[in-house]
């Protein structure tokens, strides 16, 4: 085909070449115009040719991609397999065979379901990212910091008991030592500042800590931890069913012949069609 292709290249050239010019063609040429019929049928077949050879480019890239797109998609299949819990059974999902809209592709159809997932992604990066409620927030404040303060608070009875100084906290620092084969670090004590300051000034720092928090609060958008699971495990469980409609129409379009074009990220139960079940004891 390549040769057709380049030799009809050349007869195009030829025709339009001027008369008696015959410099890298294998005749003079006719000295023809674009609009001579000659030259606009030889056109027209060219342009055959050409679209006859993309699409078998396209076919052979299709083909070649097969055998790695198959091969990647058993690895991904097997990894998950010998990775599942030993406390879960493998089993089949009946998926019900997915409905065309009008005028439809499966192509179409693939690519709905993978816009539809995208969004879902979206949600769950939005629930991912979102702020937690200001109460919470004051709670873990509250307990960091009553447990630096606790950590700060100097031991006096040294004193009283042995007339000994008071033994203030201290933390460890980490230290390259530098110059020396092969590389070493060293850890150095020094008093903990911030943890004797939380004991000194604890309700202050409370107090400004909270001020702080209302204005960085976001209650409107905040999810507590039960609102994160819930909504997490809404939108997964969303995500999964696309991608099981999505994997069903994929494998529907190879087994007529098209190619595979299932994506290498799919959830591997929507992949195979199965779903891990508790194994009963």
């Amino acid at each position: 085909m390549h040769t057709e292709v380049q030799h009809r290249r050349n007869r195009i050239s030829q025709l339009r070449a001027a008369r008696g010019v015959g410099k890298g063609l294998t005749e003079p040429g006719h000295n023809l115009g674009d609009d001579d019929p000659l030259v606009i049928v030889e056109r027209a077949a060219l342009t055959k040719q050409d679209a006859e050879l993309a699409r078998l480019k396209r076919l052979e890239e299709q083909h070649g991609a097969r055998p790695r797109v198959l091969a990647a998609l058993v690895n991904a299949a097997e990894t998950w397999i010998k990775t599942a819990s030993a406390s879960m059974k493998i089993a089949m999902y009946p998926v019900e065979p997915s409905q065309l809209k009008k005028g439809e592709s499966i192509a179409d159809a693939v690519e709905r379901l993978r816009r539809r997932g995208r969004e879902l992604q979206a949600d769950l990066d939005r629930v991912r990212a979102a702020p937690w409620p200001s109460a919470l927030a004051r709670e873990r404040m509250r307990a960091q910091i009553a447990s630096m303060a606790e950590a700060g608070r100097p031991l006096a009875h040294h004193l009283v008991d042995h007339g000994e100084p008071v033994a203030f906290a201290t933390r460890s620092i980490p230290a390259r030592v530098l110059n020396v084969a092969p590389e070493a670090i060293a850890f150095s004590e020094i008093p903990d500042t911030l943890a004797l300051l939380a004991w000194l000034h604890q309700d202050e720092l409370i107090r400004r800590l909270d001020a702080e928090i209302d204005t960085t609060a976001d209650d409107a958008n905040a999810l507590d931890a039960d609102q994160r699971r819930h909504a997490e495990a809404e939108i997964l469980a969303d995500r999964l069913s696309i991608e099981r409609e999505e994997a069903e129409l994929c494998w529907q379009q190879a087994t007529d012949g098209g190619p595979i074009s299932l994506r290498l990220d799919l959830a591997p139960e929507a992949l195979l069609g199965v779903t891990l079940i508790p194994e009963q004891g």
